[in-house]
Protein backbone atom coordinates (compact mmCIF):
# COMPACT_ATOMS: atom_id res chain seq x y z
CA UNK A 1 0.00 0.00 0.00
CA UNK A 2 2.94 2.26 0.26
CA UNK A 3 2.28 5.25 -2.31
CA UNK A 4 -1.39 4.89 -2.19
CA UNK A 5 -0.74 1.53 -3.83
CA UNK A 6 -3.90 -1.44 -3.73
CA UNK A 7 -4.24 -4.87 -2.17
CA UNK A 8 -7.00 -6.44 -4.25
CA UNK A 9 -8.68 -9.90 -5.03
CA UNK A 10 -11.35 -10.81 -7.04
CA UNK A 11 -14.09 -8.12 -6.42
CA UNK A 12 -12.75 -6.60 -2.65
CA UNK A 13 -9.65 -4.64 -1.96
CA UNK A 14 -8.19 -1.77 -0.17
CA UNK A 15 -6.57 1.80 -1.17
CA UNK A 16 -4.83 4.43 1.02
CA UNK A 17 -7.51 6.64 1.87
CA UNK A 18 -6.26 10.35 1.02
CA UNK A 19 -7.00 13.85 2.64
CA UNK A 20 -9.12 15.36 -0.23
CA UNK A 21 -13.09 16.48 1.07
CA UNK A 22 -14.30 13.59 -1.15
CA UNK A 23 -12.81 11.00 0.85
CA UNK A 24 -13.36 12.94 4.04
CA UNK A 25 -17.60 13.67 3.36
CA UNK A 26 -17.36 9.85 2.60
CA UNK A 27 -16.65 8.84 6.17
CA UNK A 28 -18.11 11.79 7.26
CA UNK A 29 -21.33 9.73 5.70
CA UNK A 30 -20.80 6.83 7.34
CA UNK A 31 -20.19 8.25 10.56
CA UNK A 32 -23.35 9.90 10.21
CA UNK A 33 -25.22 6.53 10.06
CA UNK A 34 -27.40 5.86 12.87
CA UNK A 35 -26.76 2.28 12.11
CA UNK A 36 -22.95 1.88 11.69
CA UNK A 37 -22.83 4.11 14.64
CA UNK A 38 -24.23 1.51 17.22
CA UNK A 39 -21.20 -0.66 16.41
CA UNK A 40 -18.46 1.99 15.58
CA UNK A 41 -17.65 5.51 17.00
CA UNK A 42 -20.90 6.11 18.25
CA UNK A 43 -19.63 7.56 21.73
CA UNK A 44 -17.92 10.54 19.43
CA UNK A 45 -21.45 11.07 17.33
CA UNK A 46 -22.27 13.65 16.23
CA UNK A 47 -20.20 13.63 13.91
CA UNK A 48 -19.01 16.43 11.18
CA UNK A 49 -16.00 17.71 9.07
CA UNK A 50 -14.20 19.44 11.54
CA UNK A 51 -14.24 16.44 14.12
CA UNK A 52 -13.67 14.16 10.79
CA UNK A 53 -10.63 15.70 10.07
CA UNK A 54 -9.39 16.24 13.65
CA UNK A 55 -9.37 12.68 13.61
CA UNK A 56 -8.56 11.02 10.70
CA UNK A 57 -6.37 13.53 8.55
CA UNK A 58 -3.47 12.67 10.16
CA UNK A 59 -4.04 9.42 9.64
CA UNK A 60 -3.96 10.02 4.99
CA UNK A 61 -0.44 11.78 5.39
CA UNK A 62 2.18 9.58 6.61
CA UNK A 63 2.35 11.99 10.04
CA UNK A 64 0.24 9.72 12.10
CA UNK A 65 0.52 6.37 14.32
CA UNK A 66 -2.09 4.71 11.82
CA UNK A 67 -1.81 4.48 8.32
CA UNK A 68 -6.18 4.88 6.92
CA UNK A 69 -7.70 3.22 3.93
CA UNK A 70 -10.67 2.64 2.28
CA UNK A 71 -12.38 -0.31 1.42
CA UNK A 72 -13.67 -1.26 -1.69
CA UNK A 73 -16.32 -3.85 -2.97
CA UNK A 74 -16.86 -3.86 -6.86
CA UNK A 75 -14.35 -1.03 -7.17
CA UNK A 76 -16.75 1.56 -4.61
CA UNK A 77 -15.96 2.78 -1.03
CA UNK A 78 -17.73 0.63 1.47
CA UNK A 79 -15.83 1.20 4.72
CA UNK A 80 -12.48 1.84 6.22
CA UNK A 81 -9.93 0.36 7.94
CA UNK A 82 -7.11 1.68 9.80
CA UNK A 83 -3.57 -0.04 10.75
CA UNK A 84 -0.93 0.77 13.22
CA UNK A 85 2.26 -0.89 14.55
CA UNK A 86 1.53 -2.48 18.14
CA UNK A 87 3.48 -0.37 20.48
CA UNK A 88 3.66 0.08 24.58
CA UNK A 89 0.91 2.60 24.68
CA UNK A 90 -1.11 1.21 22.10
CA UNK A 91 -4.04 -0.44 24.07
CA UNK A 92 -4.65 -0.31 28.10
CA UNK A 93 -2.56 -3.95 29.10
CA UNK A 94 -3.14 -5.12 32.14
CA UNK A 95 0.46 -6.66 32.41
CA UNK A 96 3.59 -6.20 30.66
CA UNK A 97 3.88 -10.09 29.61
CA UNK A 98 0.64 -8.76 27.67
CA UNK A 99 2.56 -6.71 25.51
CA UNK A 100 5.15 -8.93 24.98
CA UNK A 101 2.72 -11.48 23.42
CA UNK A 102 1.46 -8.48 20.65
CA UNK A 103 4.71 -6.68 20.69
CA UNK A 104 5.32 -6.17 16.68
CA UNK A 105 2.65 -6.81 15.51
CA UNK A 106 0.05 -4.46 14.18
CA UNK A 107 -3.32 -3.47 14.99
CA UNK A 108 -6.15 -3.25 12.72
CA UNK A 109 -9.85 -1.37 12.94
CA UNK A 110 -12.65 -1.79 10.30
CA UNK A 111 -15.81 -1.24 9.37
CA UNK A 112 -18.30 -1.37 6.24
CA UNK A 113 -20.00 1.86 6.25
CA UNK A 114 -22.94 0.57 4.04
CA UNK A 115 -25.24 -1.93 6.58
CA UNK A 116 -27.07 -2.82 3.05
CA UNK A 117 -23.09 -4.70 2.79
CA UNK A 118 -23.03 -6.35 6.21
CA UNK A 119 -23.10 -10.37 6.70
CA UNK A 120 -22.33 -10.53 2.91
CA UNK A 121 -18.26 -12.15 3.97
CA UNK A 122 -16.64 -8.78 2.32
CA UNK A 123 -15.23 -7.91 6.04
CA UNK A 124 -13.64 -11.72 6.07
CA UNK A 125 -12.24 -11.32 2.58
CA UNK A 126 -10.51 -8.12 3.10
CA UNK A 127 -8.87 -8.98 6.88
CA UNK A 128 -7.63 -12.33 4.70
CA UNK A 129 -5.59 -10.36 1.92
CA UNK A 130 -4.78 -7.69 4.50
CA UNK A 131 -3.33 -10.15 6.79
CA UNK A 132 -1.16 -11.50 3.54
CA UNK A 133 -0.13 -7.79 2.85
CA UNK A 134 1.12 -7.57 6.71
CA UNK A 135 2.64 -11.25 6.13
CA UNK A 136 4.30 -10.61 3.04
CA UNK A 137 5.40 -6.87 2.61
CA UNK A 138 5.68 -5.70 5.94
CA UNK A 139 7.11 -9.05 7.68
CA UNK A 140 4.46 -8.89 10.50
CA UNK A 141 3.35 -11.91 11.95
CA UNK A 142 0.10 -11.09 13.88
CA UNK A 143 -2.56 -8.88 14.04
CA UNK A 144 -4.00 -7.61 17.03
CA UNK A 145 -7.76 -6.09 17.33
CA UNK A 146 -9.63 -4.81 20.48
CA UNK A 147 -13.77 -4.81 20.26
CA UNK A 148 -15.92 -3.53 23.25
CA UNK A 149 -17.34 -6.21 25.18
CA UNK A 150 -20.84 -4.52 24.54
CA UNK A 151 -20.03 -4.77 20.46
CA UNK A 152 -21.13 -8.49 20.06
CA UNK A 153 -21.35 -8.13 16.44
CA UNK A 154 -17.59 -6.80 16.26
CA UNK A 155 -16.60 -9.65 19.20
CA UNK A 156 -18.57 -11.98 16.56
CA UNK A 157 -16.56 -10.92 13.18
CA UNK A 158 -13.27 -10.85 15.08
CA UNK A 159 -13.47 -14.79 16.39
CA UNK A 160 -15.10 -15.44 12.90
CA UNK A 161 -12.31 -14.02 10.74
CA UNK A 162 -9.71 -16.34 13.37
CA UNK A 163 -8.70 -13.98 16.65
CA UNK A 164 -8.92 -15.21 20.17
CA UNK A 165 -9.27 -13.27 23.00
CA UNK A 166 -5.78 -12.92 25.19
CA UNK A 167 -7.68 -10.59 28.20
CA UNK A 168 -10.38 -8.09 28.98
CA UNK A 169 -8.63 -4.60 29.41
CA UNK A 170 -9.62 -0.90 29.82
CA UNK A 171 -11.24 0.87 26.35
CA UNK A 172 -8.62 3.08 24.86
CA UNK A 173 -11.28 5.53 24.18
CA UNK A 174 -13.29 5.39 27.46
CA UNK A 175 -12.50 4.16 30.47
CA UNK A 176 -15.56 3.41 31.74
CA UNK A 177 -15.69 0.58 28.80
CA UNK A 178 -13.81 -2.63 28.49
CA UNK A 179 -12.78 -4.08 25.58
CA UNK A 180 -11.28 -8.00 24.85
CA UNK A 181 -7.83 -7.78 23.51
CA UNK A 182 -7.38 -10.15 20.53
CA UNK A 183 -4.47 -11.38 18.08
CA UNK A 184 -4.56 -13.48 15.07
CA UNK A 185 -0.99 -15.06 13.98
CA UNK A 186 -0.63 -14.73 10.12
Amino acid sequence: MKNGGLISRGDVALRAMKNTKKDMELLLEWLNNPLVLQYVYGEDAPWDMEKVLANFAENTTGVGDATACFILYEGKEIGYLQYYPVQEDSYKYNTLATYEKVKGGYGVDMFIGIPALWNQGIGKQIINIFGEYCKKQLGIHRLCADPSTENERALKFWEKVGFVPLETIEDYDDSSKLSILMEKSI
